[in-house]
Protein backbone atom coordinates (compact mmCIF):
# COMPACT_ATOMS: atom_id res chain seq x y z
CA UNK A 1 0.00 0.00 0.00
CA UNK A 2 1.29 3.62 -0.25
CA UNK A 3 1.43 5.95 1.92
CA UNK A 4 0.29 9.38 1.50
CA UNK A 5 0.19 10.87 5.01
CA UNK A 6 2.29 14.00 6.23
CA UNK A 7 2.73 14.97 2.92
CA UNK A 8 2.31 18.24 1.46
CA UNK A 9 1.45 18.09 -2.44
CA UNK A 10 -0.44 19.44 -5.25
CA UNK A 11 -2.28 18.44 -7.87
CA UNK A 12 -4.00 19.28 -11.26
CA UNK A 13 -6.46 17.04 -11.25
CA UNK A 14 -9.96 17.23 -13.09
CA UNK A 15 -13.00 15.36 -13.40
CA UNK A 16 -15.63 15.42 -16.19
CA UNK A 17 -18.85 16.56 -15.00
CA UNK A 18 -22.31 16.98 -17.19
CA UNK A 19 -19.80 16.63 -20.21
CA UNK A 20 -17.46 19.19 -18.77
CA UNK A 21 -13.78 18.70 -17.23
CA UNK A 22 -13.87 21.10 -14.50
CA UNK A 23 -10.45 21.73 -12.74
CA UNK A 24 -10.05 20.56 -9.30
CA UNK A 25 -8.22 23.60 -8.50
CA UNK A 26 -11.41 25.28 -9.01
CA UNK A 27 -13.18 23.36 -6.38
CA UNK A 28 -12.81 24.59 -2.34
CA UNK A 29 -11.16 22.00 -0.48
CA UNK A 30 -10.54 19.62 -2.96
CA UNK A 31 -6.97 19.13 -1.69
CA UNK A 32 -7.45 19.76 1.58
CA UNK A 33 -10.41 17.25 2.88
CA UNK A 34 -8.50 14.29 3.14
CA UNK A 35 -6.60 13.79 6.96
CA UNK A 36 -3.11 12.69 6.61
CA UNK A 37 -0.94 10.99 9.47
CA UNK A 38 2.39 12.27 10.49
CA UNK A 39 4.78 9.96 12.35
CA UNK A 40 3.88 12.20 15.12
CA UNK A 41 0.32 10.91 14.96
CA UNK A 42 1.42 7.55 13.92
CA UNK A 43 3.13 7.05 17.17
CA UNK A 44 0.31 8.57 18.96
CA UNK A 45 -2.07 6.22 17.56
CA UNK A 46 0.19 3.33 18.60
CA UNK A 47 1.12 4.95 21.72
CA UNK A 48 -2.24 4.95 22.96
CA UNK A 49 -2.80 1.61 21.52
CA UNK A 50 -0.39 0.08 24.64
CA UNK A 51 -2.51 2.21 27.24
CA UNK A 52 -5.10 0.18 26.56
CA UNK A 53 -3.69 -3.18 28.16
CA UNK A 54 -4.85 -5.58 30.38
CA UNK A 55 -8.70 -5.55 29.93
CA UNK A 56 -10.93 -7.66 31.95
CA UNK A 57 -11.83 -8.74 27.86
CA UNK A 58 -9.78 -8.51 25.65
CA UNK A 59 -10.72 -9.86 21.58
CA UNK A 60 -9.16 -10.55 18.96
CA UNK A 61 -9.91 -8.90 15.58
CA UNK A 62 -8.51 -9.88 12.68
CA UNK A 63 -7.78 -7.90 9.27
CA UNK A 64 -5.32 -8.29 6.16
CA UNK A 65 -3.13 -5.22 7.74
CA UNK A 66 -0.77 -4.50 10.22
CA UNK A 67 -0.47 -1.21 12.32
CA UNK A 68 3.05 -1.47 12.49
CA UNK A 69 4.41 -1.27 8.92
CA UNK A 70 5.45 2.24 8.33
CA UNK A 71 3.59 2.07 4.76
CA UNK A 72 0.34 0.74 5.89
CA UNK A 73 -1.90 3.91 6.88
CA UNK A 74 -4.70 1.68 6.47
CA UNK A 75 -3.46 -0.19 9.97
CA UNK A 76 -2.93 2.79 11.66
CA UNK A 77 -6.17 4.06 10.65
CA UNK A 78 -8.19 1.03 11.59
CA UNK A 79 -5.99 1.11 15.43
CA UNK A 80 -7.40 4.50 15.88
CA UNK A 81 -10.60 2.89 15.32
CA UNK A 82 -9.49 0.01 17.75
CA UNK A 83 -8.92 3.05 20.38
CA UNK A 84 -11.76 4.73 20.08
CA UNK A 85 -13.83 1.63 20.71
CA UNK A 86 -11.92 0.90 23.50
CA UNK A 87 -11.99 4.17 24.92
CA UNK A 88 -15.80 3.78 24.60
CA UNK A 89 -15.65 0.39 26.20
CA UNK A 90 -13.68 0.64 29.23
CA UNK A 91 -13.77 -2.94 30.15
CA UNK A 92 -12.86 -4.20 26.67
CA UNK A 93 -9.40 -4.62 24.75
CA UNK A 94 -9.14 -4.97 21.04
CA UNK A 95 -5.68 -7.46 20.07
CA UNK A 96 -4.94 -6.34 16.72
CA UNK A 97 -4.84 -9.91 14.34
CA UNK A 98 -3.06 -9.84 11.35
CA UNK A 99 -3.22 -12.29 7.81
CA UNK A 100 -2.10 -11.67 4.67
CA UNK A 101 -4.86 -10.76 1.92
CA UNK A 102 -3.81 -13.84 -0.01
CA UNK A 103 -4.02 -16.23 2.39
CA UNK A 104 -7.04 -14.62 4.29
CA UNK A 105 -10.34 -16.79 3.49
CA UNK A 106 -7.74 -20.01 4.42
CA UNK A 107 -6.49 -18.43 7.80
CA UNK A 108 -10.37 -17.41 8.60
CA UNK A 109 -11.36 -21.17 7.75
CA UNK A 110 -8.30 -23.02 9.02
CA UNK A 111 -8.98 -20.94 12.38
CA UNK A 112 -12.54 -21.51 13.10
CA UNK A 113 -12.30 -24.87 11.96
CA UNK A 114 -9.87 -25.66 14.59
CA UNK A 115 -11.80 -24.29 17.29
CA UNK A 116 -9.22 -21.51 17.22
CA UNK A 117 -11.89 -18.68 15.48
CA UNK A 118 -11.26 -14.93 16.17
CA UNK A 119 -13.48 -12.83 18.18
CA UNK A 120 -14.25 -10.74 14.85
CA UNK A 121 -12.98 -10.13 11.17
CA UNK A 122 -13.21 -6.35 10.46
CA UNK A 123 -12.05 -6.41 7.03
CA UNK A 124 -13.60 -9.21 4.97
CA UNK A 125 -15.51 -8.43 1.07
CA UNK A 126 -17.74 -9.53 -0.53
CA UNK A 127 -16.47 -12.05 -2.16
CA UNK A 128 -15.32 -14.23 0.91
CA UNK A 129 -18.34 -13.64 3.35
CA UNK A 130 -20.72 -15.58 1.17
CA UNK A 131 -18.25 -18.80 0.83
CA UNK A 132 -17.05 -19.00 4.61
CA UNK A 133 -21.37 -18.37 5.48
CA UNK A 134 -22.04 -21.15 3.03
CA UNK A 135 -20.01 -23.62 5.08
CA UNK A 136 -21.10 -22.27 8.41
CA UNK A 137 -18.03 -20.19 9.52
CA UNK A 138 -20.23 -17.00 10.04
CA UNK A 139 -22.77 -15.85 12.81
CA UNK A 140 -26.05 -14.17 11.62
CA UNK A 141 -26.54 -10.44 12.29
CA UNK A 142 -29.88 -9.88 11.23
CA UNK A 143 -31.37 -11.49 14.76
CA UNK A 144 -28.64 -9.45 16.76
CA UNK A 145 -29.44 -6.17 14.92
CA UNK A 146 -33.24 -6.75 14.94
CA UNK A 147 -33.00 -7.46 19.05
CA UNK A 148 -30.56 -4.38 19.47
CA UNK A 149 -32.74 -2.30 17.66
CA UNK A 150 -30.47 -1.24 15.08
CA UNK A 151 -32.03 -0.39 11.36
CA UNK A 152 -30.30 -2.41 8.65
CA UNK A 153 -32.45 -0.92 6.28
CA UNK A 154 -29.93 2.59 7.14
CA UNK A 155 -27.22 0.40 5.05
CA UNK A 156 -27.13 0.59 1.26
CA UNK A 157 -29.41 -2.64 0.27
CA UNK A 158 -26.60 -3.06 -2.83
CA UNK A 159 -23.60 -2.87 -0.11
CA UNK A 160 -26.21 -5.16 2.16
CA UNK A 161 -27.40 -7.72 -0.51
CA UNK A 162 -22.83 -8.53 -0.59
CA UNK A 163 -23.26 -9.24 3.20
CA UNK A 164 -26.66 -11.56 2.56
CA UNK A 165 -26.80 -15.33 1.74
CA UNK A 166 -29.93 -17.82 1.68
CA UNK A 167 -32.09 -15.06 3.66
CA UNK A 168 -29.63 -14.29 6.56
CA UNK A 169 -27.17 -11.24 6.89
CA UNK A 170 -23.85 -12.10 7.43
CA UNK A 171 -21.83 -8.58 8.45
CA UNK A 172 -22.32 -5.72 8.69
CA UNK A 173 -20.63 -3.57 5.54
CA UNK A 174 -18.83 -0.20 6.54
CA UNK A 175 -17.59 0.58 3.09
CA UNK A 176 -17.59 0.03 -0.48
CA UNK A 177 -16.04 1.90 -3.88
CA UNK A 178 -16.88 1.67 -7.54
CA UNK A 179 -14.22 1.53 -10.71
CA UNK A 180 -13.74 5.04 -12.42
CA UNK A 181 -11.67 6.13 -15.10
CA UNK A 182 -8.80 7.92 -14.71
CA UNK A 183 -6.35 9.96 -17.41
CA UNK A 184 -2.69 11.48 -17.76
CA UNK A 185 -4.31 15.19 -18.39
CA UNK A 186 -0.42 15.80 -19.39
CA UNK A 187 -0.90 12.86 -22.12
CA UNK A 188 -4.14 14.21 -22.64
CA UNK A 189 -3.06 18.10 -23.74
CA UNK A 190 -0.08 16.57 -25.90
CA UNK A 191 -1.97 14.71 -28.24
CA UNK A 192 -4.49 17.54 -28.29
CA UNK A 193 -7.60 15.26 -26.55
CA UNK A 194 -10.12 17.19 -24.36
CA UNK A 195 -12.60 15.32 -23.43
CA UNK A 196 -12.27 11.87 -21.61
CA UNK A 197 -13.54 8.66 -23.75
CA UNK A 198 -17.16 7.41 -22.98
CA UNK A 199 -17.19 4.14 -25.13
CA UNK A 200 -14.90 0.98 -25.70
CA UNK A 201 -14.16 2.04 -29.22
CA UNK A 202 -13.56 5.78 -28.10
CA UNK A 203 -10.87 4.66 -25.61
CA UNK A 204 -8.71 2.22 -27.48
CA UNK A 205 -8.87 4.73 -30.55
CA UNK A 206 -7.24 7.61 -28.00
CA UNK A 207 -5.52 4.76 -26.63
CA UNK A 208 -3.40 4.65 -30.05
CA UNK A 209 -3.24 8.64 -30.45
CA UNK A 210 -1.04 8.35 -27.13
CA UNK A 211 0.96 5.42 -27.92
CA UNK A 212 4.85 5.75 -28.00
CA UNK A 213 6.95 3.52 -29.52
CA UNK A 214 10.63 3.10 -29.25
CA UNK A 215 12.17 0.48 -31.95
CA UNK A 216 9.88 -2.14 -31.80
CA UNK A 217 8.88 -1.74 -28.28
CA UNK A 218 6.30 0.39 -26.34
CA UNK A 219 7.74 3.06 -23.96
CA UNK A 220 3.81 4.32 -23.42
CA UNK A 221 0.55 2.31 -23.87
CA UNK A 222 -2.68 4.53 -24.03
CA UNK A 223 -4.94 1.97 -22.98
CA UNK A 224 -5.10 -1.54 -22.69
CA UNK A 225 -8.61 -2.73 -20.80
CA UNK A 226 -7.70 -6.33 -18.89
CA UNK A 227 -4.18 -7.53 -18.18
CA UNK A 228 -3.32 -11.24 -16.30
CA UNK A 229 -4.24 -11.45 -12.95
CA UNK A 230 -1.79 -10.37 -10.57
CA UNK A 231 0.90 -7.69 -10.61
CA UNK A 232 0.77 -4.49 -11.61
CA UNK A 233 -1.07 -4.93 -14.68
CA UNK A 234 -1.50 -2.50 -17.41
CA UNK A 235 -5.57 -2.62 -17.38
CA UNK A 236 -5.71 -1.62 -13.69
CA UNK A 237 -8.26 -2.98 -11.29
CA UNK A 238 -11.41 -3.84 -13.86
CA UNK A 239 -11.35 -7.67 -14.64
CA UNK A 240 -13.33 -9.12 -16.58
CA UNK A 241 -16.64 -8.68 -14.47
CA UNK A 242 -16.79 -5.03 -15.65
CA UNK A 243 -16.28 -5.33 -18.87
CA UNK A 244 -18.88 -8.51 -19.27
CA UNK A 245 -21.54 -6.15 -17.33
CA UNK A 246 -20.75 -3.47 -19.35
CA UNK A 247 -21.65 -5.35 -22.38
CA UNK A 248 -24.63 -6.26 -21.43
CA UNK A 249 -23.81 -9.80 -19.43
CA UNK A 250 -24.69 -11.88 -16.57
CA UNK A 251 -22.81 -13.74 -14.70
CA UNK A 252 -25.52 -15.95 -12.72
CA UNK A 253 -29.08 -15.79 -12.90
CA UNK A 254 -31.29 -13.86 -10.17
CA UNK A 255 -32.05 -17.13 -8.03
CA UNK A 256 -28.46 -17.66 -7.94
CA UNK A 257 -29.25 -21.20 -8.93
CA UNK A 258 -27.64 -21.38 -12.77
CA UNK A 259 -24.60 -19.87 -13.56
CA UNK A 260 -23.94 -18.20 -16.91
CA UNK A 261 -20.70 -16.73 -16.66
CA UNK A 262 -20.16 -18.04 -21.14
CA UNK A 263 -23.00 -15.05 -21.11
CA UNK A 264 -22.87 -14.42 -25.33
CA UNK A 265 -22.21 -10.78 -24.04
CA UNK A 266 -19.20 -11.95 -21.84
CA UNK A 267 -17.56 -14.11 -24.21
CA UNK A 268 -17.42 -10.68 -26.37
CA UNK A 269 -16.23 -8.66 -24.00
CA UNK A 270 -13.26 -11.05 -23.18
CA UNK A 271 -13.24 -11.39 -26.88
CA UNK A 272 -12.20 -7.68 -27.39
CA UNK A 273 -9.99 -7.62 -24.72
CA UNK A 274 -8.10 -10.32 -26.40
CA UNK A 275 -8.28 -8.00 -29.70
CA UNK A 276 -6.73 -5.06 -27.49
CA UNK A 277 -3.76 -6.86 -25.91
CA UNK A 278 -2.83 -8.37 -28.53
CA UNK A 279 -2.49 -5.13 -30.52
CA UNK A 280 -0.02 -4.74 -27.94
CA UNK A 281 1.95 -8.19 -28.22
CA UNK A 282 -0.15 -10.35 -26.22
CA UNK A 283 0.24 -10.87 -22.51
CA UNK A 284 3.61 -11.94 -22.34
CA UNK A 285 4.85 -8.83 -23.75
CA UNK A 286 2.17 -6.80 -21.19
CA UNK A 287 4.64 -8.53 -18.46
CA UNK A 288 7.97 -7.27 -20.34
CA UNK A 289 6.40 -3.78 -20.56
CA UNK A 290 5.77 -3.87 -17.05
CA UNK A 291 8.94 -4.73 -15.95
CA UNK A 292 10.65 -2.21 -18.17
CA UNK A 293 8.58 0.94 -18.84
CA UNK A 294 6.80 0.65 -15.70
CA UNK A 295 9.91 -1.00 -13.95
CA UNK A 296 7.45 -3.01 -11.95
CA UNK A 297 5.46 -0.62 -10.52
CA UNK A 298 2.00 0.51 -11.15
CA UNK A 299 2.32 1.97 -14.82
CA UNK A 300 -0.09 4.42 -14.31
CA UNK A 301 2.07 5.81 -11.78
CA UNK A 302 5.03 6.82 -13.60
CA UNK A 303 3.18 7.60 -16.78
CA UNK A 304 3.50 4.46 -18.95
CA UNK A 305 0.00 3.96 -19.32
CA UNK A 306 -2.31 6.79 -20.06
CA UNK A 307 -5.24 5.97 -19.63
CA UNK A 308 -6.69 2.95 -16.51
CA UNK A 309 -9.97 1.86 -14.38
CA UNK A 310 -9.21 2.02 -10.83
CA UNK A 311 -11.30 1.90 -7.50
CA UNK A 312 -11.96 5.65 -6.04
CA UNK A 313 -9.58 6.91 -4.23
CA UNK A 314 -6.33 5.69 -6.66
CA UNK A 315 -5.75 9.10 -7.64
CA UNK A 316 -4.80 10.73 -4.11
CA UNK A 317 -4.00 7.24 -2.13
CA UNK A 318 -1.58 5.99 -5.04
CA UNK A 319 -0.88 8.30 -7.64
CA UNK A 320 -0.36 11.35 -5.37
CA UNK A 321 1.50 9.85 -3.01
CA UNK A 322 4.26 8.50 -5.31
CA UNK A 323 7.25 9.62 -5.65
CA UNK A 324 7.07 11.43 -8.83
CA UNK A 325 3.02 12.18 -8.70
CA UNK A 326 1.73 12.59 -12.62
CA UNK A 327 -1.09 14.92 -13.36
CA UNK A 328 -4.78 12.85 -13.27
CA UNK A 329 -8.16 13.30 -14.30
CA UNK A 330 -11.58 11.04 -13.44
CA UNK A 331 -14.47 10.18 -15.24
CA UNK A 332 -16.83 7.69 -16.01
CA UNK A 333 -15.68 4.21 -17.07
CA UNK A 334 -16.37 3.87 -20.65
CA UNK A 335 -18.57 0.76 -21.41
CA UNK A 336 -19.94 -0.73 -24.82
CA UNK A 337 -23.71 -1.40 -24.45
CA UNK A 338 -24.61 -0.68 -20.87
CA UNK A 339 -22.92 2.23 -18.65
CA UNK A 340 -21.97 0.10 -15.49
CA UNK A 341 -19.05 0.38 -12.88
CA UNK A 342 -18.84 -2.30 -10.01
CA UNK A 343 -18.29 -2.30 -5.91
CA UNK A 344 -15.86 -3.96 -3.57
CA UNK A 345 -17.93 -3.92 -0.34
CA UNK A 346 -15.63 -4.59 2.96
CA UNK A 347 -17.64 -5.59 6.39
CA UNK A 348 -17.43 -6.73 9.51
CA UNK A 349 -18.51 -10.37 10.27
CA UNK A 350 -18.47 -12.75 13.46
CA UNK A 351 -17.10 -15.88 12.98
CA UNK A 352 -18.89 -18.96 14.94
CA UNK A 353 -16.79 -20.02 17.67
CA UNK A 354 -16.02 -16.51 19.04
CA UNK A 355 -14.61 -16.39 23.00
CA UNK A 356 -16.29 -13.10 23.24
CA UNK A 357 -19.20 -13.32 20.97
CA UNK A 358 -21.39 -10.26 22.90
CA UNK A 359 -17.74 -7.95 22.59
CA UNK A 360 -17.41 -8.97 19.51
CA UNK A 361 -20.99 -8.07 18.42
CA UNK A 362 -20.19 -4.31 19.72
CA UNK A 363 -17.28 -4.09 18.18
CA UNK A 364 -19.02 -5.12 14.81
CA UNK A 365 -21.85 -2.40 15.59
CA UNK A 366 -19.29 0.60 15.72
CA UNK A 367 -17.54 -0.61 13.34
CA UNK A 368 -20.39 0.43 10.88
CA UNK A 369 -21.74 3.62 13.06
CA UNK A 370 -22.02 7.19 11.49
CA UNK A 371 -18.95 8.21 13.58
CA UNK A 372 -16.81 5.53 11.89
CA UNK A 373 -18.07 5.28 8.25
CA UNK A 374 -17.41 9.25 8.74
CA UNK A 375 -13.99 9.11 9.96
CA UNK A 376 -12.75 6.83 7.66
CA UNK A 377 -14.45 8.49 4.81
CA UNK A 378 -12.64 12.12 6.35
CA UNK A 379 -9.40 10.05 6.63
CA UNK A 380 -8.92 7.51 4.18
CA UNK A 381 -11.28 8.76 1.57
CA UNK A 382 -13.62 5.74 1.86
CA UNK A 383 -17.29 5.75 1.11
CA UNK A 384 -20.03 4.93 3.68
CA UNK A 385 -22.56 2.13 2.87
CA UNK A 386 -25.05 4.49 5.31
CA UNK A 387 -25.64 7.13 1.96
CA UNK A 388 -27.52 9.59 4.37
CA UNK A 389 -23.55 10.25 5.53
CA UNK A 390 -22.82 11.33 1.92
CA UNK A 391 -24.13 14.97 2.04
CA UNK A 392 -22.59 15.24 5.36
CA UNK A 393 -19.08 15.07 4.65
CA UNK A 394 -17.43 18.05 3.29
CA UNK A 395 -14.94 16.44 0.77
CA UNK A 396 -17.92 14.24 -1.14
CA UNK A 397 -19.31 17.73 -2.66
CA UNK A 398 -15.14 18.68 -3.56
CA UNK A 399 -13.31 15.36 -3.93
CA UNK A 400 -13.40 14.95 -7.94
CA UNK A 401 -12.74 11.14 -7.66
CA UNK A 402 -15.89 11.56 -5.05
CA UNK A 403 -17.43 13.17 -6.90
CA UNK A 404 -17.68 10.83 -10.19
CA UNK A 405 -17.61 7.52 -8.00
CA UNK A 406 -20.74 8.97 -6.08
CA UNK A 407 -22.91 9.58 -9.49
CA UNK A 408 -21.96 6.16 -10.57
CA UNK A 409 -23.54 4.30 -8.33
CA UNK A 410 -26.31 3.93 -10.08
CA UNK A 411 -24.66 1.63 -12.44
CA UNK A 412 -22.85 -0.21 -9.99
CA UNK A 413 -22.58 -3.94 -9.76
CA UNK A 414 -21.43 -6.39 -7.54
CA UNK A 415 -20.10 -9.91 -7.28
CA UNK A 416 -22.48 -12.36 -7.40
CA UNK A 417 -23.09 -13.82 -3.47
CA UNK A 418 -22.84 -17.37 -4.59
CA UNK A 419 -22.52 -20.37 -1.92
CA UNK A 420 -18.87 -20.77 -4.14
CA UNK A 421 -18.25 -17.03 -4.31
CA UNK A 422 -14.35 -18.05 -4.27
CA UNK A 423 -14.81 -20.30 -7.26
CA UNK A 424 -16.67 -18.07 -9.06
CA UNK A 425 -13.96 -15.43 -8.92
CA UNK A 426 -10.93 -17.94 -9.07
CA UNK A 427 -12.32 -19.68 -12.24
CA UNK A 428 -13.25 -16.03 -14.03
CA UNK A 429 -9.92 -14.54 -13.68
CA UNK A 430 -8.36 -18.27 -14.51
CA UNK A 431 -10.54 -18.13 -17.72
CA UNK A 432 -9.33 -14.73 -18.63
CA UNK A 433 -5.59 -15.68 -18.40
CA UNK A 434 -6.31 -18.28 -20.46
CA UNK A 435 -7.85 -16.29 -23.30
CA UNK A 436 -5.05 -13.65 -23.07
CA UNK A 437 -2.42 -15.88 -22.95
CA UNK A 438 -3.89 -17.81 -25.95
CA UNK A 439 -4.43 -21.21 -24.25
CA UNK A 440 -7.86 -21.41 -24.81
CA UNK A 441 -10.57 -19.14 -27.06
CA UNK A 442 -13.08 -17.01 -25.09
CA UNK A 443 -15.36 -19.10 -25.95
CA UNK A 444 -13.64 -22.14 -24.60
CA UNK A 445 -12.18 -20.68 -21.62
CA UNK A 446 -15.80 -19.27 -20.15
CA UNK A 447 -17.42 -22.82 -20.67
CA UNK A 448 -14.60 -24.26 -19.21
CA UNK A 449 -15.10 -21.91 -16.31
CA UNK A 450 -18.89 -22.23 -16.61
CA UNK A 451 -18.80 -25.88 -16.00
CA UNK A 452 -16.69 -25.85 -13.00
CA UNK A 453 -17.99 -22.69 -11.47
CA UNK A 454 -21.79 -24.49 -11.55
CA UNK A 455 -20.68 -27.63 -10.55
CA UNK A 456 -19.73 -26.63 -7.39
CA UNK A 457 -23.05 -24.15 -6.81
CA UNK A 458 -24.98 -27.72 -7.86
CA UNK A 459 -22.75 -29.46 -4.94
CA UNK A 460 -24.27 -27.23 -2.40
CA UNK A 461 -27.36 -26.66 -3.93
CA UNK A 462 -28.23 -30.64 -3.61
CA UNK A 463 -26.88 -30.68 -0.12
CA UNK A 464 -29.02 -27.80 1.03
Amino acid sequence: MNSYWGKNFTRRSMLRSSGKLVAAAGLVGATSQVSRFSPEARAEVLAKAKAFQDRPVTITAIQPVSPTATSDDYGIAFQEVYNRFMDAYPEIGVEFAYSPWEEYTQSLSVAIGGGNAPDVATWIDDQRIPSLAANGFLRTVNDLAAADGMDLAEIDPVALSSNTFAGNVYGLPYYWDDRIFYHNTDHFSEAGITTPPTTWQEAVAMGEQLDIKDGDSYARIGYIPLSPAGGPGAGGNSYLFLYGWQNGGRFVSDDLATVTVNDPAIVEALAWCVEVSDKYGGAEEQANFIAQAARGTNPFLTGSVSMMTQPTGFGVGSVDASEAPVNWAVSASPYNTTPATWSGVLSTALPVGSQHPDEAWELAKFMASPEIQTYFAETLAWIPTRRALWETIPAFATDPELIVGLAEFSNTHIRPPLPNSQELWDEVLRASDAALYHQASPQEALDKANEIIQAGLDKYLLNS
